[in-house]
């Protein structure tokens, strides 16, 4: 799945979820094992060479946190979310127009991913 299916799949969730936040944590770089015998899986950020056990957590909840989801945006990157048929974001870095989601962690998420693709393509 690329960073765009990702985003129009972000577009369209009725909510945040973490298979959701799994799938996001993945294209960013994070991995993840289950070790033989432990049901819960191990987590590992991008740069980290120890695995790491976030018990019932995994990665952030960027899907259904504001605060999670605003560390998606690229550096120097400023932005604004609000409330309005469901939830929009506005990237006030690259695009002049807002995007929507059903919830403003949602829209921030999709803001975020939007503002990577178009500084990966620069």
């Amino acid at each position: 799945m690329t960073l765009l299916d990702r985003i129009e799949r972000l577009q369209q969730a009725e909510c945040g979820s973490r298979e959701l936040d799994e799938e996001i944590a993945r294209l960013l770089g994070w991995t993840f094992t289950k070790m033989k015998g432990d049901a819960k899986p191990y987590w590992r950020k991008p740069g980290v060479t120890e695995w790491f056990r976030r018990s019932h957590e995994g990665p952030p909840h960027f899907t259904t946190s504001i605060d999670a989801a605003v560390t998606l945006f690229p550096p120097g990157r400023y932005w604004t979310v609000g409330t309005e048929n469901g939830g929009w974001a506005w990237d006030g870095g690259g695009r002049n127009n807002p995007v929507y989601a059903k919830t403003p962690a949602l829209a921030v998420c999709v803001a975020a991913l939007m503002a990577r693709e178009e500084a990966e393509r620069d």
